[in-house]
C-alpha cells in the first residue's frame, strides 16, 4: 500500500503537478498561436488555432480541478476538526459503539475524498 501524505504536503504535490501541465498547456497554446500567424496555408492555419483554443479550454478545466482540490482539502480539514469535536463528547467518549460509528464515518469519507 502507498504510503499516506500529509495533507498539506499531498496538496502541494497535487498542485505543483498541475501548474506543470497547465504551464506546458500554455506553451502549446503560444506555439501553435505563432504558428498560426506564419502560416499560409488556410487548413493549417485553422487547425492550429483550434488546438490553440483546445489548449486554453484544457488550462481552465485544470484551474477549476486545482481550484476544487484546494476547496476539498480545507474542507476535509473542517471535517476533521469537527471529528475531534465530537470525539471530546461525554456520550461518545463512554460509548464505543458511538466510537466506532464514527470512526467508520471518517474513514470512508477519507476513502471518497
Amino acid at each position: 500500500m502507498a504510503d499516506i501524505l500529509p495533507l498539506d504536503e499531498a496538496l502541494a504535490r497535487h498542485r505543483k503537478a498541475i501548474q506543470d501541465k497547465r504551464d506546458k498547456l500554455d506553451k502549446i497554446a503560444r506555439e501553435a498561436l505563432n504558428l498560426a500567424d506564419r502560416e499560409p496555408d488556410g487548413f493549417r492555419r485553422f487547425v492550429y488555432d483550434r488546438l490553440s483554443q483546445y489548449a486554453k479550454v484544457m488550462d481552465d478545466l485544470f484551474s477549476n480541478v486545482q481550484t476544487m482540490s484546494t476547496y476539498n482539502a480545507s474542507l476535509q480539514v473542517k471535517i476533521e476538526g469537527l471529528r475531534d469535536i465530537v470525539y471530546e463528547l461525554e456520550e461518545v467518549k463512554k460509548n464505543p459503539v458511538i466510537q466506532e460509528k464514527i470512526r467508520r464515518l471518517f474513514l470512508d469519507y477519507q476513502y471518497r475524498f
